[in-house]
């Protein structure tokens, strides 16, 4: 007897069932298979995917079709042919005639897009009987039965999972007639359009029994009743990535309970899971019945970085390419935008897989053999087009996966017809359960149901249904979907009448996936050199360094170890700041005072501009940056009734307390009771309080005025603070003095240092040297 299940896997797991019973070998095969082989269509040849595409795209050349809203340009349309052809293939499968749909539309709401749809499907037919090739969609109306095939194979049992289509049906009927045929169907709560078709034949079933049915005399053979004894539990979590720990302390539990790995299964509603789980299977416990997707490999990663290159070429998806790529990416860039035959696709190409796997490159030079066929019929397309359409079908395709874990994970339709004793469901959640279809496109669902097509509630049924099977099956189910304030539940969870366990700290599924075992780091020598600080100058900058941390100072100072910055593709925060003072620096530079504020405004914009970069986020900071200046233009304005700008950007340097200090100040101006010497600031600065000075770094303002005091008397030094245009005055600033003259004296007569490390560990936290301290992960 030859028994007949919905997919190879089922197949595979009958047989590993079968290993220990002294008999023959049952005859499989999937309902796929039985299909090909039964039924003959003479004189056509079968379709391609790529010449399917084309030819719906020659049907679809008249006016009418863009009310569809469906572009005809080739890279557009074959992403949307799906839609169509799925349409179709319902239409073909349900025995539905198109022309139904006129009569199902009673109120001719959708009466233009089922009239393009009939054009359209005439004109495909027309093409491919011209051409004698055969899609799937005209095989009802062409097809035979092949008699010889179906007599020898003998005695059938089809174990119908989910739902047959009336096409399914009809030639299950046909080959009942010819030989004993039975279907073992399982009535449930969920399969209610099944239950309607066997009712309509004359077969009368109830939910929550198994069916064995004579097809070829209509009669029920056999009854069971269904098992619904599985324990089963749903778990709420904060976070996707937790339900990677929730799927390894399940599978714990599960064995410890005494169910074999191989009697296990993973379940994943959406298949964007399987990253996150294939990194934290360090063990290597699982086997991916979905194989190892190609978006990760290098050629499609290669792939990627140079179209976002050539769409912007700037620092980040440069360096990207080069790591990448290497040089050899300046090459492939220069034809990028030019055009491509099939010689140059080829050399492209294996340039690309160059490096990459012996299997990855198999399946892509495998899919390039396929594509190559289609160029010359897409006329003079860039290479960047061809690329694009290219990696598109490469991210489709994927790679057995070979590690041979004992735990299988799988989606859904997958599990049609397998028994496992432990079940595991992630992601049970409202966006992937259930799965949105995209069938509802040109129709809705009313009309769908007069016509007789499965409605939007026919197809969640069906969904529920597999669920449903998989679960009454197992003898443990532990479901775990998210929980938080942007995703929910699905509503299958309730529906389904399955109780919710109580929600765990985050922190106890943290602890499985990531060790808290303190890091194992070698131990930091202590520094200590001499260093005489006489004989160099001496910053505000530097000396902040030193108080704050020695270590620090003398990598920077001492060591001359320079802190290296990373190129990037927006500037940081203190590089607006920058533009902000030169662009200051170069308006005073041309003119000490202003009297009005629109004038000083309009010259700032335009130094500003000059100094500026030119990405998106620049030019929005620059702009944001002249409107929060409007209080600072009208100060300014105020001040020039009786100050004018003496300096910018001057650097100077003196020797005091038997050292030299040097400094770079920002502004002096000459004001009406002396020199008046101020430090931008369009960020944070340090004011200390009474309590918080004794501890003071930053001397900045103490050294400006000691410097500033070359050049005249100085009556303060002060913040600018270009946020709110004020000017802000040290009140502790005769503290300080004493302060920073005690610290001058202190470096002055000390000729050899302890470079210790700072105490304050929360200012390792930016510090460029962190790493040098083991201090990064403090």
């Amino acid at each position: 007897m030859t028994t007949v299940l919905p997919t190879s896997r089922a197949i595979r797991e009958q047989q590993l069932g079968m290993r220990t019973q002294n008999a023959f070998l049952q005859r499989f095969m999937t309902m796929g298979e039985l299909m090909a082989r039964a039924v003959v269509v003479e004189g056509f040849g079968n379709v391609d995917p790529d010449t399917r595409t084309l030819t719906l795209l020659e049907a679809a050349d008249f006016d009418a079709f863009s009310e569809l809203k469906i572009e005809r340009n080739f890279f557009t349309f074959t992403r949307n042919a799906s839609y169509l052809f799925r349409f179709f293939e319902e239409l073909s499968g349900e025995l539905v005639d198109i022309d139904a749909l006129d009569t199902a539309d009673t109120y001719g709401d959708f009466a233009e897009h089922i009239a393009i749809l009939k054009l359209l499907r005439e004109r495909y037919r027309t093409l491919c009987f011209e051409r004698k090739i055969l899609d799937r969609i005209f095989v009802p109306e062409l097809y035979r039965l092949n008699r010889a095939w179906v007599e020898g194979q003998g005695a059938m049992e089809v174990v119908a999972e989910g739902y047959l289509t009336n096409f399914e049906l009809k030639v299950l009927q046909e080959i009942a007639s010819l030989v004993p045929l039975t279907l073992r169907f399982d009535a449930t709560p969920y399969n209610g359009k099944m239950q309607q078709k066997l009712s309509a034949l004359g077969v009368e079933t109830e939910a929550g029994f198994q069916y064995v049915i004579a097809l070829d005399r209509l009669r029920i053979e056999e009854t069971m009743p269904l098992p619904n004894d599985a324990r089963i539990q749903a778990m709420p979590l904060s976070e996707r990535i937790l339900q990677s720990a929730f799927i390894k302390q399940k599978v714990y539990e599960m064995i410890g309970e005494g169910i074999p790995p191989e009697r296990i299964a993973v379940v994943l509603p959406d298949e964007g899971f399987v990253p996150l789980l294939r990194g934290f299977d360090a063990e290597g416990n699982f086997n991916f019945a979905m194989g190892e997707g190609l978006q990760e490999s290098l050629f499609v990663r290669r792939c990627e970085a140079l179209m976002a290159y050539a769409e912007h070429p700037g620092v980040e998806n440069t360096m990207r390419l080069e790591r990448l790529f290497g040089e050899g990416y300046r090459t492939v860039s220069g034809v990028y935008s030019d055009g491509c035959d099939n010689v140059r696709f080829t050399e492209v190409t294996e340039a690309l897989l160059e490096g990459e796997t012996e299997a990855a490159a198999a399946v892509v030079r495998e899919e390039r053999f396929y594509f190559e066929r289609l160029i010359p019929r897409l006329g003079e397309s860039s290479l960047r087009s061809l690329l694009h359409l290219f990696v598109n079908r490469v991210r489709g395709r994927s790679l057995d996966d070979v590690r041979g874990g004992k735990i299988t994970v799988m989606g859904v339709l997958e599990t049609r017809a397998c028994m496992f004793d432990g079940v595991i469901i992630v992601d049970f959640n409202d966006a992937f359960v259930p799965h949105r279809s995209d069938k509802d496109l040109f129709i809705n669902s009313v009309v769908r149901g007069r016509a007789g097509l499965p409605t939007t509630a026919e197809r969640e049924a069906l969904q529920k249904q597999f669920y449903y099977q998989l679960i009454s099956r197992a003898k443990r189910v532990e479901i775990s979907y998210v929980s938080n304030e942007t995703t929910l539940p699905s509503r299958f969870l309730k529906e389904m009448g399955i109780e919710t366990g109580r929600r765990y700290a985050d922190d106890a599924w943290a602890d499985i996936l990531f060790s808290r075992t303190p890091k194992r780091t070698l131990p930091v020598e202590a520094i200590e050199a001499d260093y005489d600080f006489t004989v160099r100058p001496l910053s505000a900058t530097a000396l902040k360094s030193f108080l704050e941390c020695r270590r620090r100072f003398y990598h920077r100072y001492v060591a001359a170890v320079a802190p290296h910055e990373l190129p990037r593709e927006m500037p940081e925060e203190h590089a607006i700041g920058n533009a902000l003072h030169n662009a200051l620096r170069d308006v005073y530079a041309e003119q000490e005072a202003f009297s009005d504020a629109k004038t000083l405004k309009a010259a700032v914009a335009q130094a500003l501009a000059f100094h500026s970069g030119s990405t998106p986020l620049e030019r929005f900071l620059e702009q944001l940056w002249l409107k929060k200046l409007e209080p600072f233009f009208e100060r300014e304005i105020n001040r020039f009734a009786e100050v004018r700008v003496k300096a910018c950007e001057t650097k100077l340097t003196m020797g005091y307390a038997g050292l030299t200090l040097e400094g770079r100040i920002d502004r002096i101006d000459h004001g009406p009771e002396g020199l008046e010497v101020l430090d931008y600031k369009s960020g944070k600065y340090p004011l200390y309080t009474v309590k918080s000075v004794e501890n003071a770094t930053d001397f900045q303002l103490e050294f400006y005025a000691l410097l500033a005091a070359q050049l005249g008397e100085v009556d303060y030094a002060g913040y600018y603070d270009l946020n709110s245009g004020e000017i802000v005055r040290d009140p502790l600033h005769g503290r300080k003095r004493e302060l920073l003259d005690g610290h001058l004296e202190m470096l002055r007569d000390t000729k050899r240092f302890s470079f210790d490390m700072t105490e304050e560990l929360s200012s390792c936290r930016f510090c460029d040297y962190a790493h040098l301290c083991q201090r990064e992960m403090q």
